[in-house]
């Protein structure tokens, strides 16, 4: 449905109601992050507590180069992970892609990784007036990212990490959130929106040359990052969520 004119209200609309997950802010959808504590090592020990938001076929769109139907899960799905110590964000990213296909590096044509299989990282302010995007992949000659933004990332500040294991990629990225906006303070979590994008290259057999060719389809949370003109209108707020209470309840913070 991404793919047809439709409104920004009904692109809005469309998008909010496809975001997978059983936790529904009180009048938008939302990606819960858990609120942690500062870690004293590892800030990935943890993740399998923290709540996920699954991506599948209700997320796919695709860029009309190869119109290849949905293989389901084992063809593309992700599971998105993520928490907030008020210093920086943790995002666990787990992907199954049944193709391998890195075309692009730190040396060939490093601003082309988003098409390679990747993720692309879109944030803004709840305002609309600080959108960032982020880019990672991971080909063989190592972890690469790039940023565009109108006024400067610290890329310097930012670690990202991913281990491929048969059809499975874990992509662990840590963003300082000063990176992205240097007035943020703690809490301001709750005023972030955020999009992901989780891009199949699959490759051409047919013709190596073509690089971007196999770029044919991603998993995209929300329209205006792989797809959609670049625009935060459609982006789900994030929402910080304390670990489960005594009583196994789950509290949200930042829903509104």
């Amino acid at each position: 449905f991404f793919e047809t004119a439709v409104t920004a209200a009904d692109e809005l609309a469309a998008a909010l109601a496809a975001i997978d997950v059983d936790y529904r802010g009180k009048d938008t959808g939302c990606v819960p992050l858990a609120r942690i504590a500062k870690p004293a090592g590892d800030a990935f020990a943890g993740r399998a507590s923290w709540p996920k938001v699954e991506l599948g076929e209700r997320q796919r769109v695709t860029r009309g180069i190869d119109r290849t139907p949905y293989g389901g899960k084992a063809d593309l799905s992700a599971v998105l992970r993520g928490a907030s110590d008020g210093e920086r964000l943790y995002l666990d990213i787990e992907v199954t892609d049944d193709v391998r296909a890195t075309p692009y590096d730190a040396v060939h044509e490093k601003r082309l990784i988003w098409s390679n299989d990747a993720l692309q990282m879109g944030f803004d302010r709840a305002d609309g007036t600080g959108l960032k995007e982020l880019n990672f992949s991971a080909p063989p000659a190592g972890e690469v990212f790039f940023t565009l933004a109108n006024d400067p990332i610290r890329e310097d500040l930012i670690r990202f990490k991913a281990h491929a294991e048969g059809s499975v990629t874990d992509y662990r990225v840590v963003i300082p959130w000063k990176a992205l906006w240097s007035d943020f303070t703690a809490g301001d979590e709750a005023r972030v929106k955020f999009c992901l994008a989780v891009v199949d290259n699959d490759g051409d057999r047919g013709n190596p040359r073509l690089r971007t060719y196999g770029d044919r389809q991603a998993l995209q949370l929300a329209p205006g990052l792989y797809l959609g003109g670049k625009q935060s209108a459609a982006y789900p707020k994030l929402a910080l969520e304390k670990m489960m209470d005594r009583e196994g309840v789950r509290n949200a913070e930042g829903a509104k």
